[in-house]
């Protein structure tokens, strides 16, 4: 069972961290994300609820066809920070969305995250996806550089450090699996899709 994390394409300017909306270049990125995402027998597709993600996965949904589910824990490492879309709120723009049920409405932390709670914060998630073996084998989930570094780490039991562990580009693949109580990283920050990234870079 593979799980194919893809972080959101690049947005603009928020308000807040929390916030912001894809530019023209994270739109163009999403779009190429999507077109290398069709054909290859996708079942399900996952997203954080913050706009930028939601925005990125929605673009998917439209070339695979398939609905976006959303999960709240998958979102960016944060701190308090103020109100963000509720659930009702995200209900009420993207209606063709799945919204868990358990889903709380206010479903943002009241505090500034450090990195060992937002390990703690997506291993539900984590956990999940590996119940999914034997009856889905691929699975893409749209999130964030912070969130998805974590959900890597959780992956394959990797201590929490002070900063992130991986570099992740805009709409970067990075690739998953696990079969057997065997949980394996196959590649970080693939870009290849998006026809941009020389050899050496900055």
């Amino acid at each position: 069972m593979f799980v194919l994390f893809v972080r959101h394409g690049k947005a603009g300017p928020p308000a807040r961290p929390e916030e912001g909306t894809l530019t023209e270049e994270g739109i163009r990125q999403a779009e190429l994300t999507a077109k290398a995402l069709e054909g290859q027998k996708i079942e399900r597709l996952f997203s954080s609820p913050y706009p930028r993600a939601m925005q990125t996965a929605l673009i998917i949904s439209r070339r695979l066809g398939l609905p976006v589910e959303i999960r709240h824990r998958m979102h960016e490492k944060t701190g308090s920070g103020g109100a963000r879309q509720t659930k009702s709120d995200i209900q009420r723009r993207f209606p063709q969305f799945v919204i868990p049920e358990g889903m709380p409405e206010e479903w943002w932390p009241d505090h500034e995250e450090s990195w060992e709670d937002v390990y703690e914060r997506v291993r539900p998630v984590v956990e999940e996806f590996k119940g999914l073996e034997g009856t889905h084998e691929r699975i893409v989930a749209v999130a964030h550089g912070g969130s998805i570094d974590a959900m890597l780490s959780v992956w394959v039991d990797a201590p929490p450090m002070e900063k992130a562990r991986f570099y992740h580009h805009n709409c970067c693949f990075s690739l998953v699996s696990y079969k057997e109580g065997r949980s394996r990283i196959h590649y970080v920050n693939q870009v290849a899709h998006l026809g941009e990234r020389e050899l050496f870079f900055d």
